[in-house]
């Protein structure tokens, strides 16, 4: 692994492109991408989301909500999926432009090394080495992700940042009926991944990793092909969390004649399993609170045994090391806990990742709930930065900072104190402080922009 000296010779954001996102935050309106298209560009322009709701929408019936999650899992996702793509197809996901209905982006992914490019507004999701998305990838690829909320969502995304010089930091919790998804593209080849044959191509202005470490901010415009679909709602049906999550995934061998028709699912999970142990596992126990959709088998990238943690849901592009439940239900201010487990730790201080965390409340005692949601949790630690780099001149990874602080504060083990920390409410301390969320992402080989 590249020490921080050596990550400071990689070229960093320059002060001129640093100020002007400056400007643009203190004037109120939040920037689209890390920059702006150069001159004579005349291709597509991402624009931030951000006229969001001033009053809770009136609740309305969902789609999902026919269906139960637990008995019905395949029909439940594809009613998300459905109303996650009414009105987003026509306009190509520029979600201002939906006339069924607006959606609405996070603000302040834009900064950092992983900042939203200004094509697509995509940011860095993770580097997948050779043989991560199938056997037959030879070759390091990246892939990266846009996201998006409805009113529900897009109106607590307003009021966390009705002021953009003090966003709020306090608990959050999404109303039921919010909805979020998340696109996945990779750069992977089709010849190298068959099953994305007519896949959903973009344009990207992205890096390329060439190893596990490789923070370099280089980036080039570079075709991009539609791999996974994550989805998240709030359904107060689900009485152990408040939160569904589900994966798609792209199988270009699928019958259908648009591409979201050979998007398959991949699974669905409404709990993390807090009681399967990988002791359980080991007896033959499955995950009841994960419905893996058993078709899945088929596919090249399941020709590896397992999904996430002992059979837990996950997608192909995630840490099998995890869920997707899991790593979102880090999600606080300040954003000090680690996404993953240390795998050397005790099997009891690893299963506390792995708890049914209720709706708006937080991971630790030691940091606000941010509601599973990893790209709030990730806005408010990079304006941070953003407001520490104004002052000190030092700039995330760049020449200054990698070579006079620490990217991560030392891990600090522990074990849980009680019976109640062990099942929920908070602990006294998680793992680690950061100061980078990329550095994060490639330390523990999972996304930096979560959903």
């Amino acid at each position: 692994m590249r020490r921080p000296r050596e990550l400071a010779s990689m070229r960093p954001f320059t002060l001129v492109a640093s100020a002007l996102l400056a400007v643009a935050a203190q004037a109120g309106k939040f920037p689209d991408a890390y920059s702006e298209p150069p001159k004579g560009y005349s291709g597509p322009v991402f624009r931030l989301s951000q006229d969001y709701p001033t009053e809770m929408p009136k609740p309305s019936p969902k789609p999902w909500e026919r269906f139960d999650p637990v008995t019905q899992p395949d029909e439940y996702i594809r009613a998300i999926l459905a109303y996650c793509l009414e009105g987003n197809l026509e306009v190509d996901f520029a979600g201002q432009n939906n006339k069924v209905r607006k959606w609405y982006h996070v603000p302040w992914l834009h900064w950092g090394l992983n900042g939203r490019d200004y094509m697509r507004g995509l940011t860095f999701e993770l580097a997948a080495p050779p043989g991560k998305l199938a056997d037959t990838q030879k070759s390091w690829a990246t892939n990266c992700a846009v996201g998006m909320y409805n009113a529900e969502g897009g109106y607590i995304i307003g009021k966390v940042w009705a002021d953009p010089d003090n966003p709020r930091k306090g608990n959050i919790k999404f109303p039921n009926g919010t909805c979020v998804f998340k696109l996945l593209f990779t750069t992977a080849p089709v010849e190298e991944l068959p099953f994305l044959k007519n896949s959903k191509e973009w344009q990207g202005v992205i890096a390329s990793p060439v190893g596990p470490y490789d923070t370099s901010v280089e980036r080039s415009q570079k075709t991009v092909r539609l791999l996974q679909i994550d989805v998240a709602v709030r359904d107060d049906r689900v009485k152990e969390t408040g939160w569904v999550f589900g994966t798609f995934v792209y199988d270009g061998n699928q019958p259908g004649a648009g591409v979201f028709e050979r998007c398959v699912p991949v699974g669905l999970m409404v709990g993390n399993d807090p009681t399967l142990t990988p002791d359980q596992r080991a007896k033959g126990v499955l995950p009841k609170e994960s419905w893996i959709n058993p078709a899945m088998q088929l596919f090249a990238w399941r020709s590896k045994p397992g999904m996430g943690w002992l059979g837990r849901l996950n997608g192909p592009v995630d840490n099998p090391a995890s869920s997707c439940m899991s790593c979102h239900s880090t999600a606080g201010y300040p954003n000090i806990t680690s996404l993953l487990p240390d795998p050397s730790s005790p099997i009891s201080s690893q299963m506390l990742w792995f708890r049914n965390i209720r709706a708006g409340r937080p991971f630790t005692k030691a940091a606000t709930s941010m509601d599973y949601s990893l790209q709030l949790a990730i806005s408010l630690q990079n304006f941070d930065q953003w407001k520490y780099s104004t002052k000190t001149r030092l700039f995330p990874l760049g020449d200054s900072l990698a070579t006079e602080q620490p990217m991560v504060a030392p891990i600090r083990r522990f074990e849980p104190k009680s019976e109640s920390e062990k099942k929920g409410g908070g602990l006294d301390l998680t793992l680690v402080s950061v100061l980078s969320a990329s550095a994060l992402a490639w330390m523990l080989g999972r996304r930096s922009a979560g959903t």
